[in-house]
């Protein structure tokens, strides 16, 4: 199964650190706080765990960053992703391997 999802960034510049309480997990909230980029962060991690739900019907998983800079989804496996920012856009799609 495939998944992808599309959402503006500025949707979440108001109150943005209410925002990432609300979406990231606890791990991720760890690498928000060391990002410069936080609004671009928060826009991509909404996406792509809209895409990954549409993929595999997950919820309330964590998609950290590697040391290249790929997202990877920490606690499935079966789970691929990637995440791209465009001006005022931020995309992600999800493919689950089954």
């Amino acid at each position: 199964m495939i998944g992808c999802d599309v959402v503006k960034i500025n949707r979440f510049s108001k109150k943005l650190d209410r925002w990432a309480v609300k979406v990231l997990t606890p791990l991720e909230l760890e690498e928000y706080s060391k990002k410069t980029n936080k609004l671009e962060y928060l826009s991509g991690r909404w996406a792509v765990k809209e895409a990954i739900f549409k993929a595999a019907g997950v919820v309330n998983i964590s998609i950290l960053t590697d040391n290249l800079g790929k997202p990877y989804v920490l606690e499935n496996d079966n789970l691929a992703v990637s995440i791209s920012h465009e001006k005022a856009y931020a995309f992600a799609v999800a493919f689950l391997n089954k």
